[in-house]
């Protein structure tokens, strides 16, 4: 006769939570030092001295953001705007333009170019 083998269900569960909990762990804090890094690599780069252009190029870009120019504007300013208007998103074109943007001449039909007998 097969004798019995006792096995331990609560063990093994037990190990199986804690394995699953180290390696959750260990995937976030490896892609937090992911993201320290590259930020730290962002920041050297940007300190360095021939990388002059580029940081005077963000820091522009981000001042336009701020002034709205080019016709952009920062998120919050925009959710206020979109909030205002009650959903309805502003026009496309700057103001002072009109919609009709055709400066081709107007083309007579055949019909009308006919003269009569």
């Amino acid at each position: 006769m097969a004798e019995k083998q006792n096995i331990n269900t609560p063990l093994i569960a037990t190990t199986g939570i804690v394995s699953g909990f180290l390696l959750i762990v260990i995937v976030v804090g490896l892609q937090a030092w992911y993201y320290r890094e590259e930020w730290s690599e962002e920041q050297s780069k940007l300190k360095q001295e021939r990388q002059l252009p580029v940081q005077a190029t963000k820091l522009e870009q981000m001042q336009d953001v701020q002034d709205g120019k080019g016709g952009r504007m920062p998120v919050e300013a925009a959710m206020k705007q979109i909030i205002e208007t009650r959903g309805q998103l502003p026009a496309t074109l700057p103001a002072g333009q009109s919609a009709n943007t055709d400066t081709k001449p107007d083309r007579q039909t055949p019909a009308a170019n006919t003269t009569s007998r």
